[in-house]
């Protein structure tokens, strides 16, 4: 470790990226209110794509060569957070809510009927199928199943949120499980990891909204993230090789040869091991790229002035619509160019928004990006939770399917503005024609009920 750089200050923001989200979910939990769990998603992917690079090179092992651009990226990256938390916390749920209680307890949870949440389930694993096949090369194909995927997320989250409410702790235990095969299912259908670990995230995150007790929610955030940086090492090594075997269509048998490699390969992530600290630092670092940029714009290539966000706007409007749409540069040339680093063609470099506020506004802009995205995400949060509580079913589709699907920290924000332009057709299309109303009294709501506070007395 490089002790002349790594000073108190960064180590604190180590520390305050650990402890700021974790207070700020029992803040939004006061009053029996449901926390929520749009922010926390988007946070994690955050996380995942900075405070983990940071952390490696903070190890007192580590034997970098410099670190100086990962310090100045990671400096940067938390004025964004720290803007991004503010931004949660200007958004009080009492002015949003229709509810002055988001939740209740006991028997008087509101549960989803089980054909809703087995019918968002269906959609999202229809749209999963759809990506392997000549539809997902339409104008526009991708980011409409990407929305579309985003249902499956909500699908078993609801499935969880019923079992655990009517006692079923072994459907809910169930439920869990299968959620865990997610990563696994994107690593042998995909050859990528990320998605799944995400989409996992997401569940486990609204399952924290009301499970009980939430000291073990602590520990398992603990284990997680040290138990993902021991998988991590497992797959890095044989991603290559597994990409070969499920891009090249070699089959099953090929890809469960790898897989059993990655299980194999297994072990104790160490800090001490530069190895292991070079591959989290690879993939999982994009405070380096930020670092590069704040030294590069804007003494050698100026600001782009809110180019690359007027271009976002232009990417809600689908080609097949605008033919003569004009065309825009991709991620990589605008990170090699505020970077001037040459990447090697094909090469895939997301922007993030870190990256991308940084190169239009400088630190202004990274503080004002996250402050905005964050009081839109504790928006699109509390109208969520306000929904579920009030067992609405338009508006849990639409908050949540809207939401979901800006939640790409690691990538452009052309990319994040495109999929929240197509989830908004589709929720469109869901809530026009998906039966959505109330078995009972057909007035869109559901009247089912918990028959127990759950195990631990939750609640909700």
């Amino acid at each position: 470790m490089n002790t002349e750089t790594i000073d108190a200050e960064y180590l604190s923001y180590l520390l305050l990226w650990c402890v700021a989200p974790v207070v700020l979910f029992f803040m939004n939990s006061r009053g029996r209110r449901l926390p929520g769990v749009l922010v926390y998603s988007y946070f994690l992917g955050i996380f995942m794509a900075h405070w983990l690079g940071a952390l490696v090179h903070a190890s007192p092992w580590s034997q970098f060569t410099s670190s100086a651009d990962t310090i100045a990226g990671f400096r940067v990256s938390s004025y964004g957070v720290l803007a991004f938390i503010v931004g949660t916390l200007l958004v009080p749920a009492q002015a949003v809510s229709r509810r002055g209680l988001m939740g209740s307890s006991g028997a008087g949870a509101i549960l989803v009927p089980d054909r809703i949440a087995i019918t968002l389930v269906g959609i999202g694993f229809t749209a999963n199928l759809l990506g392997f096949t000549p539809v997902a090369s339409l104008p526009s194909a991708g980011a409409v199943l990407s929305a579309g995927r985003q249902c499956l997320l909500l699908g078993i989250s609801l499935i969880c949120w019923n079992a655990w409410h009517k006692g079923q702790y072994r459907r809910f235990y169930y439920s869990v499980v299968c959620a865990f095969l997610l990563p696994v299912a994107t690593v042998f259908v995909h050859g990528f990891i990320g998605y799944g670990i995400v989409m996992l995230g997401s569940i486990l995150l609204f399952i924290a909204m009301f499970y009980r007790p939430r000291w073990i929610l602590l520990l398992g955030l603990v284990v997680g993230i040290y138990g993902g940086m021991c998988f991590w090492v497992a797959y890095a090594n044989n991603r290559t090789e597994m990409r070969e075997k499920v891009w090249g269509g070699q089959g099953t048998d090929a890809a469960l040869q790898v897989g059993q490699k990655m299980y194999d390969a297994l072990a104790i992530f160490d800090f001490s091991n530069q190895s292991h600290l070079a591959l989290i630092d690879i993939r999982l670092n994009q405070n380096w790229l930020v670092g590069r940029a704040a030294v590069v714009t804007p003494q050698y290539v100026p600001f782009q002035d809110g180019k690359t966000m007027v271009e976002a706007l232009y990417a809600m409007v689908p080609r097949l619509l605008w033919p003569d749409k004009p065309e825009v540069g991709g991620s990589g040339d605008y990170v090699s160019e505020h970077t001037m680093i040459p990447f090697a063609k094909g090469t895939s470099v997301g922007l993030g928004q870190v990256f991308e506020f940084y190169i239009n506004f400088g630190i202004p802009g990274v503080i004002g990006g996250f402050l905005v995205l964050g009081m839109l995400l504790r928006y699109f949060d509390i109208r969520f939770t306000d929904a579920l509580a009030s067992a609405d079913a338009k508006g849990m589709i639409i908050y949540y399917v809207v939401g979901a699907s800006a939640l790409q920290p690691g990538g452009s924000l052309s990319e994040m503005f495109a999929a929240v332009a197509s989830a908004m057709v589709v929720v469109w299309v869901m809530v026009r024609y998906l039966d959505l109303r109330n078995d009972a009294s057909g007035d869109g709501a559901f009247s089912d009920r918990a028959t127990n506070a759950g195990r631990f007395g939750v609640r909700p």
